[in-house]
């Protein structure tokens, strides 16, 4: 293991001299400036954040949630399910999720509602149309419904998302 590298202390104030420090500009974004009351540096608190009784009442709602079944999910990032299949039907004689989230199948929109996975539904997919490989799917055994808000965020290669309930 490589010890950490030890980065340089910034160079000491001269005769007066102050440190840039952030200030609010008009739209909002930050931009700095040499002037302040005591020459310390200053950065601005983000308040927009939740606080932390809003973070308690989730925690608690989270605890008191109760539900009437376990629900089992398995991912796995294949790097090309065409050529995997039976390794990916042993692997599911073992392992039975209820759901199973493939990432990186290489399938592009146009081929991948005729992938067929034995006993599986396809639940959700996005498939890549002008670059290749990536992509991802959402495959399940029982009755789940598409979350088309999440999967209109795709976008390929910077984010490829689909979800299901």
């Amino acid at each position: 293991m490589h010890p950490r590298p030890v980065l340089p202390l910034p160079p000491p104030l001269l005769n007066g001299e102050r440190r840039r420090q952030p200030k609010e500009n008009p739209r909002g974004k930050f931009t700095f400036s040499n002037s302040n009351d005591n020459g310390s540096p200053v950065m601005p608190i983000d308040t927009t954040g939740p606080t932390n009784a809003q973070h308690y009442k989730v925690d608690t709602q989270l605890k008191n949630l109760k539900t009437s079944k376990k629900l089992s999910l398995s991912h796995l990032n294949v790097q090309g399910i065409v050529n995997k299949t039976n390794t990916l039907e042993a692997f599911l004689v073992d392992k039975v999720p209820d759901v199973l989230c493939i990432t990186e199948h290489f399938l592009n929109a146009e081929f991948i509602d005729d992938f067929v996975l034995d006993g599986w539904k396809t639940a959700a997919v996005f498939g890549r149309e002008r670059v290749r490989q990536g992509s991802v799917a959402v495959f399940c055994e029982g009755d789940f419904e598409v979350i088309e808000s999440v999967n209109s965020l795709s976008t390929e290669v910077q984010c490829e998302v689909t979800a299901i309930q």
